[in-house]
């Protein structure tokens, strides 16, 4: 995984997060971006060019962790494997 923590802001952004196929759907992924939460508590995190799989992680932690993780931005009109269905939110 790679991540960027601003100094003069409260946000974290996950840049990279890869997690070899046999073990997907295993919950290290989770794991990883619950582990930055605690490392840097009080910032915000988001996904980075978010794509299918990194998307959906993002926005079930959104769900999961409000306040602590924010969703990409999701275009429903796209198919769920198509790359530009995420986007990294506005603000960041």
């Amino acid at each position: 995984m790679r991540f960027k923590v601003f100094l003069d802001t409260d946000q974290g952004l996950v840049t990279n997060i890869v997690v070899q196929a046999a073990r997907r759907r295993d919950g290290w992924a989770d794991a990883m971006v619950r582990a930055l939460i605690e490392l840097y508590p009080g910032r915000t995190w988001t996904v980075e060019a978010p794509n299918e799989q990194s998307g959906q992680l993002f926005v079930k932690l959104a769900c999961r962790l409000p306040g602590e993780v924010v969703a990409p931005v999701e275009d429903t009109t796209r198919p769920i494997d198509d790359p530009r269905r995420y986007r990294t939110p506005p603000t960041w």
